[in-house]
C-alpha cells in the first residue's frame, strides 16, 4: 500500500515538471515569434511654412534604448530594430535645430506609424534685441546685420546704424568699421568720408584687417584725407599680411590701374630738345649727388639705396620723385623711415629692371613690396633683414633656390608667386613650408 502511494506522488511530481517545462518552452517560443522588425520613423518640418527640415538631431528612447540620428534631406529620421508587438512601449522623442525651439514629447503609439514633429522657429529678433539692450556686442552687431541686409526682418538702416554705433562707442571693432562703412555709402547719415576714416581708424589700430582695408584704399586715392600712397599700401599690406582677401583684391585694383598708360595727343610728345636736356640733368644731377651730405640716415642706408637705384635702371622707374634728387631720402618716393633708419621700401610697379639687392645695410627695413616690375636673377640672403615683417617679390623674373628664412623671425608676410623660382628639400622652410613646398624641387 505504501509502495502505490509513492509511485502516485512520483507520477504527479513527474507530470507537473514535465508540464511546466513544456509550458517555458511554449512561452519562449511565443516570445520568440512575437520579436518582430520594427521600422519607427520621424518627419519633421517647419510649423510655419511646412517646409521639410533636415539637419535635425532626433534623440529617440524607446524603453530601454537609445537612437540618436539626423533628418534626412527629406526630412526623414528612420530606425529599425528588434520589438515586441505585445508591449506597449514608452518612446521619448527629442529634436533640436539651431534658431529652433527645442521639441520634446513623451508618447505611447503603435512604432509602425510615422511620427510628425513640427518644429516651431524662434523669434531671433526678440532675444538678440533684449540681449543687445543688456550690453551684448555680439548680439548688437548680429542685429545690425539683420537690418543692413534685411535677413529675416525688413531692411532698415536706422535700426542698423543705431546698433552698430551702440558697439562702436564701446571699442568693437567689427563695429566700428561698419559703422565706416554706412558713414563712407551715406546708408542713413549723410556721406561723410572723414567720419568714415575716422571710425575706420579706430578699428584699423586694434589690427582689423577689413578696416586696415578700407582706410588703406581711402588714403592710397585721397578719399576723405590727404593722398599718401605710400601709408595707403602700408596698411593695405598688413590686412593682406592678416590673411584679408579683399585686400589682395584692392592691390590687385591699384597694380591694373598703372598699367593703363595715358595715350599723349600729339602737341604733348616731348621734343629731341627736350630729351637730351632732360638726359643732361638726370646725369648731372646723379654725378652731383653724395651721401656724405645725408645726415637723416646712415651713410651706409643711404649707399645702399643709390646703389639699388642704378642697379635697377633708376633713371626708367615710372616713379622716381626725389631720388638723387635732395638730400632728404625718407622723402623719395616709396620710401619710409622711423627713428632715423629706412624701415619701408614700397616700389612695386615700378618698371625695376636687373637684379634685387640685399639690402644688408638697412637693418631696420620691415617691409620690402617689390612686386609687379621686371626683377630677374635670385633672390639674395635676407639673413641681415631681421626686422623684416613683409617680403613681396611676386610677378617678377626671379629665378633659382629659394633662400632660407629662417633668421627672418618677425616675418609675417612671404608673396613669392609668379615666378620661376624652385625650393631645396633640404632646407627647412618652418612655418613657409606649405607655402614653398607646391614650387618644384630644384634639379
Amino acid at each position: 500500500m505504501d509502495n502505490k502511494i509513492v509511485w502516485i506522488v512520483f507520477g504527479i511530481t513527474v507530470g507537473f515538471l514535465a508540464s511546466t517545462f513544456f509550458e517555458k518552452v511554449e512561452k519562449q517560443e511565443r516570445v520568440i515569434k512575437e520579436a518582430v522588425q520594427c521600422t519607427y520613423a520621424v518627419l519633421v518640418s517647419d510649423s510655419q511654412t511646412n517646409r521639410v527640415l533636415s539637419g535635425v538631431k532626433v534623440n529617440y528612447e524607446y524603453n530601454d534604448l537609445y537612437f540618436v540620428g539626423y533628418s534626412d534631406s527629406e526630412g526623414y529620421y528612420k530606425i529599425t530594430f528588434q520589438c515586441d508587438t505585445n508591449i506597449q512601449p514608452l518612446v521619448i522623442i527629442k529634436a533640436e535645430k539651431v534658431g529652433y525651439k527645442i521639441y520634446s514629447r513623451h508618447i505611447t503609439q503603435n512604432l509602425q506609424r510615422v511620427e510628425q514633429v513640427r518644429l516651431k522657429k524662434l523669434d531671433v529678433v526678440s532675444i538678440l534685441i533684449q540681449k543687445a539692450d543688456n550690453g551684448d556686442i555680439d548680439a548688437s552687431n548680429k542685429l545690425a546685420g539683420m537690418y543692413k541686409t534685411g535677413d529675416g526682418v525688413p531692411k532698415d538702416y536706422e535700426k542698423a546704424f543705431y546698433n552698430y554705433k551702440l558697439g562702436a562707442e564701446m571699442g568693437d571693432k567689427e563695429a566700428q568699421t561698419q559703422l565706416g562703412i554706412m558713414f563712407e555709402k551715406g546708408q542713413f547719415v549723410k556721406r561723410d568720408d572723414e567720419k568714415a576714416i575716422e571710425w575706420y581708424r579706430k578699428a584699423a589700430n586694434q589690427g582689423y584687417p577689413e578696416a586696415q582695408t578700407h582706410l588703406g584704399r581711402m588714403i592710397y586715392y585721397g578719399k576723405g584725407t590727404e593722398k599718401d600712397e605710400t601709408e595707403g599700401m602700408r596698411l593695405l599690406l598688413l590686412a593682406s599680411n592678416n590673411g584679408y582677401v579683399q585686400a589682395d583684391s584692392v592691390i590687385d585694383e591699384i597694380n591694373r590701374a598703372k598699367r593703363i598708360q595715358k595715350p599723349i595727343s600729339e602737341e604733348e610728345v616731348p621734343t629731341k630738345e627736350f630729351y637730351d636736356k632732360s638726359k643732361k640733368s638726370d646725369e648731372n644731377s646723379n654725378t652731383e649727388f653724395s651721401c656724405k651730405n645725408v645726415t637723416e640716415i646712415p651713410q651706409a642706408e643711404c649707399e645702399e639705396l643709390v646703389n639699388f637705384y642704378h642697379s635697377t635702371g633708376g633713371d626708367n622707374w615710372f616713379k622716381k620723385g626725389g631720388w638723387l634728387q635732395t638730400s632728404s631720402p625718407c622723402s623719395w618716393f616709396g620710401i619710409e623711415c622711423e627713428n632715423g633708419s629706412v624701415i619701408s621700401l614700397l616700389l612695386f610697379l615700378n618698371n625695376l629692371n636687373g637684379e634685387i639687392s640685399s639690402f644688408s645695410a638697412l637693418t631696420q627695413l620691415k617691409i620690402l613690396s617689390l612686386e609687379s616690375n621686371q626683377l630677374s636673377g635670385t633672390i639674395p640672403d635676407f639673413s641681415n633683414l631681421t626686422q623684416l615683417r613683409t617680403l613681396s617679390l611676386a610677378k617678377n623674373r626671379l629665378s633659382g633656390t629659394i633662400p632660407d628664412f629662417s633668421n627672418l623671425t618677425k616675418l609675417g608676410w612671404l608673396n613669392l608667386s609668379s615666378n620661376n623660382l624652385c625650393h631645396n628639400p633640404n632646407i627647412n622652410y618652418e612655418e613657409w613650408v606649405d607655402k614653398i613646398s607646391v614650387y618644384p624641387i630644384c634639379k
